[in-house]
């Protein structure tokens, strides 16, 4: 009898969904001129729970996090870096794309951005949000714009535009 208990239990276990976390393969765009140097970024979805009054609630996939580690390679102090964070699904779609600031993460005005200095803004330092597409396969992150200490801005340059057949 405590066998077929013990039996029934792990069908129990072994069946029932299993939510986690994911993460996407990453891929780091190099942008020539940029006086930021990212070293690694990261991306993931996560599950949210919450338990509310007696019932606790699990919404798999539910939150989008992003995380940057990037060098300050000027000779001038940094003010604000924007990352872009785009999202492709498995057949190379664009699914979402995100621009996040270091001014937009609470840990920001803690973290020194001094020429030569490496900023950590990845785990739980990293950007956390809702996930609105569910069909993500892997993510690209860049450098978008740079603000300096004294007020100048290093933007992306745009690409060149390419010719089209007549």
């Amino acid at each position: 009898m405590m066998r077929a208990l013990l039996f029934a239990a792990s069908l129990l276990i072994s069946t029932a969904p299993a939510f986690a976390d994911e993460q996407y393969k990453t891929t780091i765009v190099a942008i020539a001129g940029s006086p930021v140097q990212v070293n690694a970024c990261e991306a993931w979805v996560r599950d949210w729970n919450k338990t509310v009054l007696t019932a606790h609630a699990v919404m798999p996939k539910a939150l989008f996090d992003t995380g940057v580690d990037f060098t300050n390679k000027a000779a001038r102090k940094l003010k604000d870096v924007q990352f872009g964070f785009t999202a492709y699904d498995a057949f190379g779609s664009v699914v979402s794309s995100i621009k996040l600031a270091v001014s937009q993460d609470s840990l920001a005005d803690k973290l020194s951005k001094d020429p030569g200095a490496v900023i950590d803004l990845m785990g739980p330092k990293g950007w956390h949000g809702k996930n609105s597409h569910t069909a993500k396969d892997h993510v690209v992150c860049s450098v978008e714009k740079v603000t300096f200490d004294d007020g100048s801005v290093w933007v992306t340059p745009s690409p060149a535009p390419t010719v089209s057949p007549n």
